[in-house]
């Protein structure tokens, strides 16, 4: 990683939201799912903003990963204005990618951080990844991000497990109670 500008005197710990999530090429793949980021060896350029509850802020955060001698390199450029409490824990989250023709994704999901404090910051993130392929997505697809870090100010620490599955799993799923574990129509009715 190089290349980062952005808010200095924030917890690092934000920064989960651009860099935890992963470099979208080496994401587990389930059956069903495409990954159209491997097809260009992880190369993509993005914009994802980050709006934060609490009067927190919002971030916008534009950035390119590129192949370079020794592999790749990512490069981010940070804009906004955060007023945060120290932070201590990130939940899990699970990013959805809508197809926008080829070579786009739209993507967004919600990250819940835990402070100090005891209180939690949800930040709804919203990205618009560009892809150099002609590879489009056929259907929604989701990405597991399993995440466990510890940061502070000047120091960030970080475990993750990102699995890329499609809707198609979902529709695997069974219910309790059915004999054939399969959802009625009338249960999928909002009431």
């Amino acid at each position: 990683m190089s290349g980062v500008r952005g808010p200095s005197h924030a917890d690092l710990g934000i920064l989960a939201y651009v860099l935890l999530t992963g470099q979208p090429s080496m994401s587990f793949v389930r059956e069903g799912a495409i990954n159209p980021f491997r097809e260009t060896g992880g190369v993509y350029k993005a914009v994802r903003t980050l709006q934060l509850n609490r009067s927190c802020g919002s971030l916008r955060t534009v950035y390119s990963v590129e192949k370079c001698p020794t592999g790749l390199m990512a490069s981010f450029e940070i804009e906004g204005q955060l007023k945060l409490p120290d932070l201590s824990a990130i939940d899990s989250t699970v990013e959805t990618w809508v197809p926008d023709g080829p070579g786009s994704v739209l993507g967004h999901f919600t990250m819940c951080w835990h402070a100090e404090d005891g209180s939690r910051i949800k930040g709804e993130a919203e990205t618009h990844y560009q892809i150099p392929t002609n590879l489009a997505l056929k259907s929604t697809q989701f990405r597991e991000i399993l995440i466990d870090f510890r940061a502070d100010r000047k120091h960030l620490e970080q475990q993750e497990r990102i699995v890329l599955f499609s809707d198609d799993l979902l529709k695997t799923w069974t219910f309790p109670g059915r004999p054939d574990g399969r959802v009625k129509p009338a249960m999928l009715k909002s009431g």
